[in-house]
């Protein structure tokens, strides 16, 4: 039931390697994914005629991970409600917002998917919080894939000003 999502960890995972690989080979694009998965009924199979055939899929759930894969930032994985109702135990999850798709009457809840639930424990927590008396400091998770140097500098003078009003 998780495979998907497994996979779509190990494929984000592997490209900073596959990316220093292609740079050492002469190839000088940056190379980042954006990932979309959806839970639903899709058909599945070879549709065309003799002349041109295609195996393929359809349905409006491939339409909804569509989507998400471009609503999402380079280097992320969104995934729906109905994908995360059924991952959630063995998924650590972030709440993106909703998303319009043209075709569905309800807007789509997303989640941005972290990483594994069990590989989370045997790493660092990825996420930063502290809450002390007259200090609260809501969960904070910082992706370095998902963020230019722009972003990471103005999250920097965040922080620097948040640490210099404790002195």
């Amino acid at each position: 039931m998780v495979a998907g999502s497994t996979s779509s960890l190990e494929m984000r995972d592997s490209l900073p390697a596959l990316d220093e690989y292609w740079r050492k080979s002469g190839i000088n694009h940056n190379l980042t994914c954006r990932i979309g998965i959806n839970t639903g009924y899709v058909t599945v199979g070879n549709f065309g005629t003799n002349e041109r055939m295609d195996y393929t899929i359809i349905g409006g759930p491939v339409n909804v991970a569509s989507r998400l894969e471009s609503a999402s930032n380079a280097g992320e994985i969104l995934i729906s409600n109905a994908t995360k109702s059924l991952i959630d135990e063995y998924v650590e999850t972030i709440p993106k917002g909703e998303i319009l798709v043209k075709g569905v009457h309800t807007p789509i809840e997303t989640f941005q998917v972290i990483g594994l639930k069990n590989d989370m424990e045997k790493k660092e927590n990825p996420f930063v919080k502290f809450d002390g008396k007259g200090f609260l400091l809501k969960p904070l998770h910082f992706d370095k894939l998902s963020t230019n140097p722009e972003e990471r500098r103005l999250m920097q003078n965040a922080l620097e000003k948040a640490l210099a009003a404790l002195k």
